[in-house]
């Protein structure tokens, strides 16, 4: 998308819902919610043009709200595991 606003463009279409997106410091991945997988909401990353999207978590719980760290090395995540609001933090290699 132009700076303007003008020209969007659309970097997912799955049936399911895509959200929460997040782009790394150095502007080449995204990370973002998704129940894309059995209806589990997971943390996804993809590069910024919506190709090689990746699963990063997989389980049984809620996973969301991914943001980066600083320096793109780690991403922090909310997780309903345990039956509690958990904060969790994974290295991104």
């Amino acid at each position: 998308m132009a700076i303007d606003g003008q020209n969007p463009l659309r970097l997912t279409n799955h049936p399911k819902t895509d959200k929460v997106p997040n782009w790394s410091p150095d502007r080449k991945s995204i990370v973002f919610t998704s129940n894309r997988n059995r209806g589990n909401w997971d943390i996804y990353k993809m590069n910024i043009d919506g190709q090689n999207v990746v699963r990063l978590t997989d389980d049984l719980v809620k996973d969301d709200r991914a943001s980066w760290s600083l320096d793109g090395k780690q991403i922090a995540f909310t997780s309903t595991r345990e039956l509690k609001g958990l904060v969790f933090i994974s290295w991104m290699q």
